[in-house]
C-alpha cells in the first residue's frame, strides 16, 4: 500500500502529515522572520541615522583662541577671529573671511569649517571656493580642488585666481586635455601671467605639444619673470624638438637658478615666521577684521582694530590711511594728524601724505603748520595741480598774505587751467584788491564753461560792484 493510499485511510496521518509540514513551516518561518526583524532593525538604523543627519547640526566653526598661547601675536589674532564668528555667525562674507585669515595663521581645519558653514548660507560663494579649492590642492586632493574650483569660477567668471587654480587642479589631477583648455581661455583673457603660461607650457607638454609649449615658456622669459621652472620646461620642450644644443643650454641655467632659488627658499621659510613678519599678519588681521565691522555700520570697533592694526606693525600703511580718514570724518583731527604725521615718517616721498596733513592741519586753522606741509607735496609733486590749488586755497582762507596768495593761484592755473582754479584766482586777487584780475579770471572760468550759472553769477556781482566804484 502507497503512502498515500494509507493517508486517505487513515485521517490520523493528514494530521500528522500536517502537523509535520507545520512544523517545517515554523521552522523556515522562524528563520524568515528572523531575517525579516533584522531587516526592519537596519531600517530602522539607517531612518534614524538619516534623521539625525538631517537634523543634527554640521560641526561648524568654533573658537580658536584657546590653542594659542597667552599675550602672544597668534592669541591676538584668534581672539579677533572668534569675535568675527561671535558677532557675524550667519554672514557669509565674515565667516570666509575668518577662514582666509585662519588659513593664514596656519589653521587648515578650523579655516576650512568656516569656509564650509559660509558656503552652507551662500553655496556660490566665490571667495570660500577659492579657499578650500586651494587647501584640497595643497593637500592633493585634486578632484575637490577641481570641483571647488569649477564653482568658484561659476560664481566669479570675471576672477583671475579660480581660472588658473582650476587649470592646476585639472593638470596635477592628470587630465591635461581638460588643463590646456582651460589654461588657454585663462591665457586668452589674461595674457601677462606669468604662472598661467608657465601651467599652460606645462599642459602642453603632457599633451605632447612642445612646440606650443616652448612658446608659452618663451614669453615667461620675455616677460623677465623666469624661474627655474621656465628653463626646466625650455629644456623639456627642446629635447622632444630634437633641438639637444638648446636643450643643454637650457639645463645649465636651470641648474644655476634652480641653486639661488634653493637659497632663497630657505631664508623665506626662516621669516615666514619671524618677528616682523608676524607683526605685518597681525596688523592685517586687525585690517581685515576693521573692514567687515566698518561695513555692518560699527565704525568704533573699526577705529579700534585699525588702531591695534597700527600698534602691531610700526610701518603699516593701509590701516593708518583709513584711521586718518575715520578720524577726520568724526572730527577727531588732532589724532588723525598724528597717524598721517606717522605715514609721513614711514613714507617721506608720498606726497600724498603731506597732502592730507595740510588739509587737516588746514581744518584746525594751524596756517603754518598746513603751508608747510602742502609746500612738502609740492616739492614732492611740482606737476601735480592739485597740490598746488590746496597750497593756494590755504594762502586765500588764511589771509595773512595776498599776494602769495595771487603767485600760489597764478602757479595752479599755469599747471592746471580749470574752472575751479581760476575761480581761485579770481578770489585771490579780489583778497589783494585787484578787481580787474578778479573779473578777468572769472571771464576765462565762464569761457570754459559757460553753463555755469555760479561763475556767471560770482562775475555780474563783480562787474557791477566795478561799475558803482
Amino acid at each position: 500500500m502507497t503512502q498515500g493510499a494509507f493517508c486517505q485511510e487513515n485521517p490520523g496521518c493528514n494530521r500528522t502529515r500536517q502537523a509535520a509540514s507545520l512544523g517545517i513551516l515554523w521552522r523556515g518561518g522562524r528563520g524568515s522572520w528572523i531575517a525579516a526583524g533584522a531587516a526592519i532593525v537596519i531600517l530602522a538604523v539607517l531612518i534614524w541615522a538619516w534623521r539625525l543627519a538631517r537634523f543634527t547640526p554640521v560641526d561648524g566653526p568654533r573658537p580658536v583662541a584657546s590653542l594659542a598661547a597667552e599675550n602672544t601675536a597668534q592669541r591676538e589674532a584668534f581672539v579677533v577671529c572668534d569675535g568675527l564668528l561671535e558677532d557675524f555667525p550667519h554672514d557669509a562674507d565674515a565667516l570666509s573671511l575668518r577662514g582666509a585669515l585662519l588659513s593664514a595663521w596656519g589653521q587648515t581645519d578650523e579655516a576650512l569649517r568656516s569656509w564650509e558653514a559660509c558656503l552652507r548660507l551662500d553655496p556660490a560663494h566665490a571667495a570660500a571656493c577659492d579657499g578650500i579649492g586651494k587647501t584640497a590642492l595643497r593637500a592633493g586632493d585634486f578632484e575637490r580642488a577641481a570641483s571647488m574650483y569649477r564653482r568658484a569660477v561659476a560664481a566669479a567668471p570675471g576672477q583671475a585666481e579660480p581660472s588658473l587654480g582650476l587649470g592646476r587642479a585639472l593638470l596635477e589631477g592628470g587630465h591635461p586635455d581638460e588643463a590646456v583648455e582651460v589654461l588657454q581661455g585663462h591665457v586668452a583673457r589674461w595674457p601677462d601671467s606669468p604662472e598661467a603660461l608657465h601651467l599652460l607650457g606645462e599642459a602642453y607638454l603632457a599633451v605632447r605639444r612642445p612646440g606650443d609649449a616652448k612658446k608659452c615658456f618663451e614669453r615667461v622669459v620675455q616677460a623677465k619673470a623666469a624661474s627655474s621652472r621656465t628653463y626646466y620646461g625650455l629644456m623639456t620642450a627642446c629635447h622632444r624638438l630634437g633641438d639637444t644644443g638648446a636643450a643643454r643650454r637650457y639645463e645649465d641655467e636651470f641648474r644655476r637658478r634652480k641653486a639661488q632659488e634653493r637659497t632663497v627658499a630657505v631664508a623665506d621659510r626662516r621669516d615666514h615666521w619671524d618677528e616682523r613678519s608676524i607683526e605685518r599678519r597681525l596688523a592685517d588681521t586687525y585690517l581685515a577684521a576693521a573692514g567687515v565691522y566698518q561695513s555692518h555700520g560699527d565704525a568704533a570697533r573699526a577705529i579700534a582694530y585699525w588702531r591695534q592694526a597700527a600698534a602691531a606693525d610700526p610701518t603699516h600703511l593701509e590701516s593708518r590711511q583709513l584711521l586718518a580718514m575715520a578720524l577726520a570724518h568724526t572730527g577727531a583731527l588732532d589724532e588723525a594728524i598724528r597717524a598721517t604725521e606717522e605715514l609721513q615718517r614711514i613714507e617721506p616721498q608720498n606726497p600724498q601724505h603731506w597732502l592730507v596733513a595740510g588739509r587737516l592741519h588746514a581744518q584746525r586753522e594751524r596756517w603754518d603748520a598746513a603751508e608747510a606741509s602742502l609746500r612738502k607735496a609740492v616739492e614732492l609733486a611740482p606737476r601735480q595741480g592739485e597740490l598746488r590749488t590746496w597750497l593756494a586755497l590755504v594762502c586765500v582762507q588764511s589771509g595773512r598774505d595776498p599776494r602769495e596768495a595771487v603767485r600760489l593761484a597764478r602757479a595752479a592755473v599755469d599747471v592746471a587751467p580749470t574752472v575751479q582754479n581760476y575761480c581761485l584766482l579770481s578770489e585771490a586777487c579780489s583778497q589783494r584788491g585787484d578787481r580787474a584780475g578778479a573779473i578777468e579770471a572769472l571771464r576765462r572760468a565762464n569761457a570754459l564753461e559757460p553753463g555755469n550759472l555760479a561763475v556767471q553769477e560770482a562775475l555780474r556781482r563783480l562787474q557791477e560792484a566795478s561799475t558803482k566804484r
